[in-house]
């Protein structure tokens, strides 16, 4: 259940994000952060999920401050803060993080922050991604620590597939972070986002305008070490690519099928009993030479990868962000057929 804490301007904004199967009860008004978290603790622990609307509260900064502080010590709920009157530079936005708190919203466009409240319902923000939603960018100065090794690419116009088994599922963020390590370390990369519908369409735009990627053109966008377009662009430049990497989102036999042949494909999947046992089903019936899996602890690994015993099985570590490094040695032995370092 989710209970969301209002204003009257707010009151309807989440109801698109909301699935069938959640009941989502409304407080309308004006509210005190302190009373409804602590006095009232009791009175929501049955809630799994309390959103809040800065507009509906009547604090002062510093008591939303520190009853924001308290919650996060003793809480329960997960809590979501619905933040789209501040701008991003807004001095608040930063004291909130300073708490170590980062499930925040702060998106105007209607669709996109549709796309986005979904997706928090579902899985937390980290400190990267929020820093990254309010200008901040600390990436940059770890990437001057990675040591850079020399790589020769031993082929041209190498499509790579990369499927997820479900929603969220992670593909698209390994996939980045593949398309980033191979441009990184010296080949011409082209990164290409299957999309089948308009929803699919309002969630490629989501995530380039929450990394800040540079828009060239519709369905043309470019990252500092390669090109990103989705299949809808009609004048790809393909001139001496080393890999194509195609994000194919969930895996259907339909999407799986109007692929040329001569592809690597990947199945990235969660670890959990149940995805894993889907994955153990796809993989049993195509081809696929990789099976990348994550969240998976170390005890449990044995097990699921006797799960894949005919595919080449590989663990993922946490990666933040779309352009982590975290999982470059990762990436170089699932390519090591086309990799050789020099």
């Amino acid at each position: 259940m989710i209970l969301y804490i209002t204003s009257e301007d707010n009151e309807n904004i989440f109801d698109k994000a909301v699935s069938e199967n959640e009941v989502m009860d409304k407080f309308i008004g004006k509210f005190s952060l302190e009373k409804i978290l602590i006095e009232d603790m009791a009175k929501i622990g049955h809630f799994n999920t309390v959103i809040i609307d800065l507009l509906a509260l009547k604090d002062d900064e510093n008591s939303f401050l520190m009853a924001l502080d308290t919650y996060l010590k003793i809480g329960e709920s997960k809590l979501i803060i619905l933040a789209n009157r501040l701008e991003r530079d807004d001095i608040l936005l930063e004291k909130i993080i300073a708490l170590g708190f980062y499930n925040i919203i702060i998106e105007k466009d209607y669709d996109i922050f549709i796309e986005e409240a979904k997706r928090l319902l579902l899985t937390d923000k980290n400190r990267e991604e929020v820093l990254n939603m309010i200008g901040i960018y600390e990436e940059e100065v770890e990437e001057e620590k990675v040591s850079k090794k020399s790589y020769t690419f031993l082929t041209k116009e190498k499509i790579i597939a990369t499927f997820s088994s479900r929603e969220f599922s992670g593909c698209t963020s390994l996939s980045f972070q593949l398309a980033n390590f191979l441009a990184t370390n010296g080949a011409k990369v082209v990164f290409i986002s299957n999309i089948n519908n308009e929803e699919e369409k309002v969630k490629f735009k989501v995530l380039m305008k929450y990394y800040r990627i540079r828009k060239v053109n519709d369905n043309y966008y470019k990252h500092k070490n390669f090109e990103i377009y989705t299949n809808e662009y009609s004048d790809i430049n393909y001139s001496n690519t080393n890999f194509i990497i195609i994000d194919m989102g969930v895996f259907s036999e339909e999407n799986y099928n109007n692929l040329s042949e001569n592809r690597e494909n990947i199945l990235i999947s969660h670890s959990q009993p149940y995805e894993s046992s889907l994955s153990a089903k796809i993989v049993q019936k195509y081809a696929f030479n990789s099976v990348i899996l994550q969240s998976c602890s170390d005890d449990k690994k044995p097990g699921v990868s006797r799960m894949f015993k005919n595919n080449d099985t590989y663990f993922s570590h946490y990666a933040p962000s779309l352009f982590s490094d975290s999982n470059f040695s990762l990436f170089k032995n699932v390519l090591s057929e086309y990799i050789i370092e020099v």
